[in-house]
């Protein structure tokens, strides 16, 4: 029984390993091989003196708290580009999903005070963010477009920082590193952990899962996306879009802006705490889950695609209640195990004790 015991406690604990460093180890390991054996192709970049256009499209539904924050944090970083004279054309594209409250207001008062670049788009009924990101990006005309969320506020050095990489002709996506504003412990602690295994992933092409609240497209590539997503609503944006980024063009790649032990690149406060609003996230992005296993990584998946392999962290991350019942159940087996060995021999011990008692 102890050996069964064991098991479960081994099983458990793989699963839990693979969940959070699996697609790291894959990345890391073969794509370290990869470039060991074969020659990289020397990245081909896009010259200086072109203009590269870039669109920061926002989604929002009754963003009154935090729009305002949002595009003075992306004003700030045009600032700081015009200053270091980079040619990077940047315009921020509000798309309203039918508010109710004074976010459009808002979003017309700060276009006319400001100098940076603002429109929007409006829909007459809400129809969800998926609805408003696809609307945005067809109707866009740039080069490279952020898609972002209200709440996101970004190091002001941030397009300063990524300028010379919307030139890499080898990128298709690069991806800020995240971390809520006023996280607690733990929550930084997990924060942490994904920017830690998502730097990591650099190495085997880049990250199949990315933070939501702020990513760079190139947008050529993400229109052949949404053509081969078709009219689903897909529900988890930051998974299915690099996911099938990966899947369609395994010769680039995405690259995960991140520097260790140093700083966020972006942050959101626009994180609600309360738990009802906490749970149906929850709800939607284990939906979100389900529907891209289904329907992308497993009909999709190849036996020589790191990215393949790398998905496979989505799936033990569904599954982690099975870890936890897993150990769990080893655990118990283990010490009951223990319990009654322990039984035995205090008994063992007792009776020996008695014999001793009468017959010695």
């Amino acid at each position: 029984m102890r050996t069964v015991g064991l098991f479960f406690v081994g099983l458990g604990f793989l699963g839990f390993f693979w969940t959070l460093f699996g697609s790291m180890l894959v990345s890391f390991v073969f794509g370290s091989l990869k470039n060991l054996l074969f020659k990289s192709p020397q990245s081909k970049s896009i010259e200086n003196r072109e203009i590269i256009k870039f669109d920061i499209l926002i989604a929002a539904f009754n963003e009154e708290g935090t729009i305002a924050q949002t595009l003075k944090s992306f004003e700030e970083c045009t600032k700081i580009l015009g200053r270091n004279k980079e040619k990077i054309l940047v315009r921020a594209v509000v798309g309203l999903d039918h508010c109710t409250d004074s976010t459009l207001s808002i979003v017309q008062k700060f276009k006319k005070t400001s100098n940076f670049e603002v429109s929007y788009l409006e829909n007459d009924e809400t129809r969800g963010k998926w609805f408003v990101l696809k609307k945005l990006i067809r109707a866009s005309n740039a080069d490279w477009v952020a898609l972002t969320d209200c709440g996101s506020i970004w190091n002001s050095e941030l397009l300063l920082k990524v300028a010379p990489q919307l030139r890499d002709q080898e990128l298709v996506c690069i991806a800020p590193s995240y971390l809520p504003t006023g996280a607690k412990f733990l929550e930084s602690l997990y924060w942490r952990l994904e920017q830690f295994v998502r730097y990591f992933e650099n190495v085997g092409g880049g990250p199949i899962m990315v933070h939501g609240i702020s990513v760079f497209y190139k947008r050529a590539a993400l229109i052949d996306v949404l053509d081969q997503l078709g009219e689903t609503h897909w529900f988890n944006d930051d998974v299915v879009i690099p996911l099938s980024l990966r899947l369609n063009n395994p010769h680039k790649r995405i690259h995960y802006l991140a520097e260790l032990e140093k700083k966020t690149w972006v942050y959101d406060i626009g994180v609600v705490t309360k738990a009802s609003v906490e749970l149906t996230r929850r709800k939607r992005i284990l939906i979100g889950n389900l529907q891209i296993i289904k329907h992308i990584i497993l009909p999709r998946f190849q036996f020589f695609s790191l990215a393949s392999w790398s998905s496979l962290r989505l799936v033990f991350k569904v599954l982690w209640a099975y870890w936890v019942s897993f150990f769990a159940i080893g655990l118990l087996i283990i010490l009951e195990t223990t319990t009654l060995l322990s039984d035995f021999l205090s008994h063992q011990s007792f009776s020996k004790m008695i014999v001793e008692l009468l017959f010695v």
